[in-house]
């Protein structure tokens, strides 16, 4: 694939994240959620500090057919110490749909379960996590980390404050 293609390919990542946080705040205008221009250090998508209160992420977007997640995981944590947010990592392959990851514990509250209400799983046992739809969230270890992946349309209806 060509450099421009590739690039291409990013940008139009980085747009949909911008359109589905705008969607999900309509106070925020293209002005609080901006797309980074191609070769600028930092987060694939800068937030006003008003955009930051709703949505406290360091954004890095992959749009490629084979994630090396390791590395795309430091760039994300890297961007995201610059920032002073929590790193998120938006990942798509060609013709999937794009999946937001971050650190389990970040999504810990979310996945929680209220005390007055018990869930058990198939054997019995009280399950600390949500009712989740089956295949909406995924919580998987790498690089000695847990993380827990959401479809966007989901992460973003649930993470924005």
């Amino acid at each position: 694939m060509k450099t421009k293609s590739a690039k291409a390919k990013g940008r139009r990542l980085a747009q949909t994240v911008q359109v589905n946080l705008l969607e999900a705040c309509p106070d925020l205008s293209q002005d609080d959620v901006r797309v980074t221009p191609s070769g600028v250090q930092g987060p694939d998508i800068q937030l006003s500090p008003a955009a930051q209160k709703r949505f406290p992420y360091a954004i890095e977007c992959k749009n490629v057919e084979s994630l090396c997640f390791s590395s795309a995981w430091r760039q994300a944590v890297s961007h995201s110490e610059q920032t002073g947010l929590l790193p998120l990592l938006v990942a798509c392959s060609n013709r999937a749909k794009p999946l937001c990851v971050i650190r389990s514990g970040n999504a810990v509250e979310w996945l929680c379960v209220p005390e007055h209400r018990s869930l058990t799983d198939s054997y019995g046992k009280r399950c600390p996590f949500r009712a989740i739809p089956k295949g909406r969230v995924a919580l998987f270890s790498r690089i000695g980390e847990w993380f827990a992946a959401f479809p966007i349309d989901l992460f973003i209806r649930e993470f924005v404050r």
